[in-house]
């Protein structure tokens, strides 16, 4: 079985769900937390939720990369969810949480230009997962670029 990987962003969104400040997502960072809004919409055709997704408990344990919207700096970190879901966030009401353990910082602060994909920074979404049949343009476009690191080292191949 494959890591998972996702694009998480702690972002600007709709002004009742956004991070407009970049000092507050690093300060829930600092705490070792990521947050999701539960009423994030879901993507194209499916059932659920961006908000409902980040609280699935089979979400332990799965990679994400943290972005700030698309400027720069746009991709933050390279992280791994490591606990359940807090439904009782204090960044108040409909907000969710999650601890995660960061693996590493962005090398780069300059803004993706690269094709847009749902995973990518410049696709306007919260919490979308990369699809195994594009692993191999996530580990071009994010992986290497952003953290120097393949999908080799993630035991990984494609």
């Amino acid at each position: 079985m494959n890591p998972v990987f996702w694009k998480l962003s702690m972002g600007r969104g709709n002004a009742s769900q956004d991070f407009r400040n970049l000092l507050e997502v690093l300060e829930w960072l600092r705490h070792g937390l990521v947050l999701v809004h539960k009423n994030t919409p879901a993507k194209g055709t499916s059932q659920k939720t961006q908000g409902e997704l980040f609280v699935e408990a089979e979400r332990t344990g799965n990679y994400f990369y943290l972005c700030h919207g698309n400027e720069e700096p746009a991709v933050l970190l390279l992280g791994q969810l490591v606990g359940p879901a807090n439904l009782f966030s204090d960044r108040g009401e409909g907000w969710a949480d999650r601890r995660f353990r960061w693996i590493r910082t962005s090398k780069s602060t300059k803004r993706f230009r690269g094709k847009q994909k749902w995973w990518a920074p410049n696709h306007n979404s919260t919490f979308v997962v990369v699809p195994d049949n594009e692993l191999g343009e996530f580990e071009a476009a994010i992986l290497g670029p952003y953290f120097d690191l393949e999908l080799a080292d993630f035991r990984i191949s494609v």
